[in-house]
């Protein structure tokens, strides 16, 4: 996998992945984010977004996404290894830049991910 890019492999896709890291894994909050962890069995961290429709309109939701998107392409060994990781914005949310969303989740991955 390229050390910058952010590959298909790295993505939360099915419905089913979702489910189970809501179900059995662990949450963290944060002012404008919920975190939520799970270990895979992939030997890859794979990346989840949800931004529902009370963050606004969806110009607003694409770019709290791509902000989220841009800091685990950057930081992607910052993130636990094998896990799959779900953001969940919240309505502050679109208030942040790339530099607010850095500061607020990157203290969060040192956690350990045990469901």
């Amino acid at each position: 996998m390229n050390r910058y890019g952010f590959s298909k492999p790295e993505r939360l896709l099915r419905q089913s992945d979702y489910h189970r890291v809501f179900k059995k894994g662990r949450r963290v909050q944060t002012k404008h984010f919920t975190i939520v962890f799970c270990p895979n069995d992939l030997n890859i961290t794979r990346l989840g977004l949800v931004a529902g429709k009370r963050i606004g309109n969806a110009v607003t939701r694409n770019r709290v996404k791509r902000l989220v998107r841009e800091f685990f392409r950057l930081n992607k060994s910052s993130f636990p290894e094998s896990t799959d990781v779900i953001l969940v914005a919240k309505p502050g949310a679109p208030l942040l830049d790339y530099w607010g969303v850095q500061k607020e989740i990157s203290g969060h991955f040192g956690l350990n991910v045990d469901c």
